[in-house]
């Protein structure tokens, strides 16, 4: 595991709210994109980092739209994040792609995401 200062980055991750309470089009459509429709989840520190290099190029070829991996410690909130969630990070928010335990151990937890707003 990583040392605490390992993990500079404030963010928030969000999830989808619950069905009851979702802001919702004149057609009863659910928009996504609308902040509203989102509720925290968990906010703490993590490592963000744009991918580069070998690592960026192998998980391209399985994530095409990969535009920044997030590592948090893991803790029940962090292991519970899904394709449903989103991290807000500075002014950007970002869509989670895929979460998975780095080895297993239970010490961290690895976001895959894309960038879906900037400012």
């Amino acid at each position: 595991m990583r040392p605490k200062n390992s993990y500079p980055n404030a963010l928030t991750i969000r999830r989808r709210k619950a069905e009851g309470s979702l802001t919702r089009d004149d057609n009863g459509h659910v928009d996504w994109t609308l902040d509203a429709n989102f509720e925290n989840h968990y906010a703490g520190f993590g490592a963000v980092q744009n991918q580069s290099g070998r690592e960026f190029y192998y998980a391209k070829q399985t994530y095409s739209d990969l535009s920044m991996v997030v590592i948090v410690p893991s803790c029940s909130e962090t292991r519970a994040v899904t394709g449903k969630h989103r991290i807000l990070f500075q002014s950007r928010v970002f869509e989670v792609l895929a979460a998975y335990d780095s080895q297993e151990r239970q010490d961290e937890v690895v976001i895959v995401c894309k960038e879906v707003r900037n400012g």
